[in-house]
């Protein structure tokens, strides 16, 4: 990555720590008991309805589906690989299940615009998005300098 003066993180501050599972059901008891999360929203088809949906590039046919829950102040994310190409089933493939991002927020499209336009001049990729009708624009950045990728919504 090329060094900048400009700062490539915008956002507040993480909100979300995201953990790639093989099966929902058991992984949501498994992270309850790890991190005390009380209650989990299950999406299933999440992707079914995103729009101009993206996999390294190319159009994306990725399918999946969360369950998500706090503890604390912290969203957890578990990600379940329901079908196509996507970075949920590249990361099974070859770490298995575990962690797989940290997540940010941000305000509105001109900041996405903004964040994207900033890693794009770091020479950082695009591996995974879309975008959600009530939600907007959803990006996973690959770091591979990092622990792998980063999602942005």
């Amino acid at each position: 990555m090329a060094a900048s003066n400009e700062s490539i993180f915008i956002a507040k501050g993480f909100d979300q720590v995201a953990f790639v599972v093989e099966d929902l059901e058991p992984a949501t008891k498994l992270y309850s008991d790890l991190f005390g999360v009380e209650r989990w929203s299950i999406w299933s088809d999440l992707a079914k309805d995103q729009v101009n949906k993206t996999y390294r590039g190319e159009p994306g046919d990725f399918q999946f589906s969360c369950a998500y829950g706090y503890a604390g102040d912290i969203l957890i994310e578990l990600c379940h690989h329901d079908g196509g190409k996507s970075v949920y089933k590249d990361w099974l493939d070859t770490r298995g299940a575990g962690i797989h991002h940290v997540g940010f927020r941000v305000v509105d499209a001109n900041e996405f615009a903004e964040v994207e336009r900033l890693y794009g001049k770091q020479g950082i990729e695009a591996a995974m998005g879309g975008e959600l009708t009530d939600v907007g624009p959803v990006s996973y950045t690959h770091l591979p300098k990092l622990t792998g990728t980063r999602s942005t919504n």
